[in-house]
C-alpha cells in the first residue's frame, strides 16, 4: 500500500468515528468495547493502538457473565491497574473468598455486522478493507464498583448505545432503561474479533462476518478484502 494512501485512508477512519473520550494524558487505558484498532505486540506484553469508533446507531445486544479472579486474571488486572492513575484496591489471598470481575462481549453480530455495512460506515468499511490487521474489541473484562456490577448484572437486557457519540451501556429493566459510561481504568483485558468479506448483489465489498481473532472465515466469504478483487479479474480472464 502506498503510504500516501495509507495516510488519507487513516484520516478518513479517524474523521468518520467518534474518539475515546476523557482519557488522561500519559495513561495506558485499555480500549472500549466495539473500538477498532491494531494489537501491538512486544516480547512481553500486547497493547492496542486505537485508531477509532465505528457508528453504532441502534444498540446491539451484549451478553454479561461474572467470574472469581484467578492467578492468571489477577496478574493481568494488577499489571494494567497500576499504569491508571486512579488505581482499584482488589485483594487476592489464596486462603480468602476471590474478588469478582465481569466480562462483556456481543452476542448479536447479526445486527453489529448490518450496522457496520450501513452507508454511514462507508469510509470504515474502507480503511478495513485495505488494512487486513484492524479489528474490533468484541469483549471486555472489567472491575467495577459493586452497586454498578450489580445493576449491569440485573439488567434484563444489556446493549451497547451511543450517546452524543460516545460509547455506553444501555441498561433495560421492567421500569426504566439506564445509560452508563465504563469509568476510565474499569477494563484490564480484552478479546478481538476480526472481519470476514464478501460482495453485495452489486458487487461491492461488505463485511459477511465478525469471528473471533484465530477462527477461519466461513465457506465462500475471504479473510482479505482484496482477493475479491484477484477472483474478480480471474472470472473476467
Amino acid at each position: 500500500m502506498k503510504p500516501t494512501f495509507y495516510l488519507t485512508a487513516l484520516l478518513l477512519l479517524l474523521y468518520s468515528c467518534g474518539s475515546l473520550s476523557g482519557i488522561h494524558e500519559g495513561e495506558r487505558l485499555m480500549p472500549a468495547l466495539g473500538a477498532l484498532g491494531k494489537a501491538d505486540k512486544n516480547l512481553i506484553s500486547e497493547d492496542f493502538l486505537f485508531l477509532g469508533n465505528p457508528v453504532i446507531s441502534s444498540p446491539v445486544a451484549l451478553s454479561v457473565r461474572q467470574h472469581a479472579f484467578n492467578r492468571s486474571s489477577f496478574k493481568k488486572f494488577e499489571d494494567r491497574n497500576r499504569f491508571y492513575e486512579k488505581k482499584q484496591d482488589l485483594q487476592y489471598t489464596d486462603s480468602l473468598p476471590k474478588p469478582t470481575y465481569i466480562s462483556l462481549q456481543f452476542v448479536d453480530r447479526i445486527t453489529l455486522k448490518g450496522q457496520l455495512n450501513e452507508e454511514e460506515n462507508s469510509d470504515v468499511r474502507k480503511y478495513l478493507s485495505k488494512d487486513n490487521d484492524c479489528r474490533m474489541v468484541s469483549e471486555v473484562s472489567l472491575v467495577l464498583e459493586e452497586e454498578l456490577s450489580s445493576m449491569i448484572m440485573h439488567a434484563e437486557q444489556l446493549q451497547l448505545a451511543t450517546d452524543r457519540g460516545k460509547f455506553v451501556l444501555e441498561l433495560i429493566t421492567r421500569s426504566d432503561t439506564k445509560r452508563i459510561t465504563v469509568p476510565a481504568g474499569a477494563v484490564f483485558d480484552y478479546k478481538l474479533s476480526g472481519f470476514c468479506w464478501d460482495k453485495d448483489n452489486y458487487g461491492n465489498k461488505q463485511i459477511a462476518a465478525i469471528i473471533p481473532r484465530g477462527d477461519h472465515c466461513p465457506n465462500g466469504t475471504e479473510r482479505k478484502a482484496n482477493r475479491l478483487e484477484n477472483d474478480k479479474t480471474l472470472l473476467k480472464l
